[in-house]
């Protein structure tokens, strides 16, 4: 078992708002595993009723319970009280997690523990304030006056809160199956791999519901399983393997002023994102722009870009080198999650780039 705080003493100084307050800390883990249950360490005066509970965050306001679990006793104070759920619950790598318990009054905190840094042990990280994800930072140190996901922002408070976390992803019941699955993905450019998914996207699929299999006489069996798709294994590449291509972000930084106090050229940083998906969109006249060349129509060329999950931000300040043309980013990129599970996919942009 593995918690991040190891054992560490928990916040010194308590407080009481009067009434029933839910009390939060998002973490995520490196590797697929367990979530057994929350620790809790005990204010100097402890709270007569607490409830833990578990949630997959889906966005900075929202989450997914996945289990809760009422202490069967009351805190002990200036110690760490572990609950644990009824049954572990699997933490998926590349998810954010919401460890949270009900007190209906006192409570430990330590104001601003997470606004600096992360706390990091091992695979576990308690993340750093209002930084990750890309496009939708989570608060960190969270609350909410009531029941429900602590979806107030506590600004970086920790409430005494760690996770108790091993021994692998859950396996299936009895009575249940694990998946064996035969993938079929139509990679970039129109070529098809069968039985593999290492065409366009590594993929990994995760069983995220699970339920009894009924294997009818035929030996068949209805799997009535829930699945979550997610890509693994992005690494920046050449473009010339047959999954993807390399987009390289162009950006400009101020470089200060000489001694007179006139600006100094801009510094420019190269970086490579392997492995994008290049969509090419229309090509067409703009006339409303001046020709480099004389009596010849500028040319507009447009495209679509997604870029692998765990990419670099692109800003909506950068330009983008796209199979040797230099592109301007247009508007902002957008930064999307599966609607109903949650899951983090990464973002998409725009970019044109104005030849002749």
């Amino acid at each position: 078992m593995a918690t991040i705080f190891g054992g560490a003493p928990g916040p010194s100084a308590t407080f009481d708002d009067g009434t029933t307050i839910e009390l939060g800390m998002v973490w995520r883990s490196a590797v697929d595993t367990s979530w057994v249950g929350v620790w809790v360490w005990g204010p100097d005066i402890p709270p007569t009723s607490v409830t833990v509970s578990g949630w997959q965050v889906t966005s900075d306001i929202s989450g997914t319970l996945l289990a809760s679990k009422a202490a069967a006793a009351p805190l002990t104070s200036g110690a760490w009280n572990l609950v644990q759920f009824d049954e572990p619950v699997p933490v998926v790598v590349g998810e954010h997690y919401c460890a949270q318990y009900r007190s209906n009054g006192p409570y430990a905190a330590e104001p601003g523990r997470f606004t600096a840094a992360a706390v990091t042990n091992g695979d576990l990280t308690a993340i750093r304030h209002a930084t990750e994800p890309p496009g939708d930072p989570l608060a960190n140190g969270r609350y909410l006056e009531g029941v429900g996901f602590a979806a107030g922002n506590g600004g970086g408070a920790w409430y005494g809160i760690d996770v108790e976390v091993g021994g692998g992803a859950p396996e299936p019941a009895q009575g249940s199956a694990a998946l064996g699955l035969d993938l079929e993905v139509a990679a970039v450019g129109g070529r098809r791999s069968a039985g593999t998914a290492g065409a366009a996207l590594a993929l990994a699929v995760a069983a995220v519901g699970r339920a009894p299999v009924v294997a009818p006489a035929s030996g068949a069996a209805d799997l009535g399983v829930v699945l979550s798709v997610r890509a693994t294994g992005w690494a920046p590449g050449d473009g010339q393997d047959g999954r993807g291509e390399t987009v390289t972000i162009v950006r400009s930084a101020p470089s200060g002023v000489d001694p007179y106090g006139d600006p100094l050229p801009s510094t420019v940083e190269r970086i490579p994102i392997g492995r994008c998906i290049v969509a090419d969109g229309a090509t067409s006249s703009a006339a409303g722009l001046e020709p480099a060349t004389y009596g010849r129509d500028p040319i507009v060329t447009d495209y679509l870009v997604l870029p692998p999950a765990d990419a670099p931000a692109v800003l909506h300040t950068d330009q983008v080198e796209i199979r040797g043309l230099l592109c301007d980013v247009v508007g902002r990129p957008f930064f999307w999650r599966n609607a109903l599970t949650g899951t983090a996919f990464g973002s998409q942009f725009r970019a044109n780039a104005a030849e002749g």
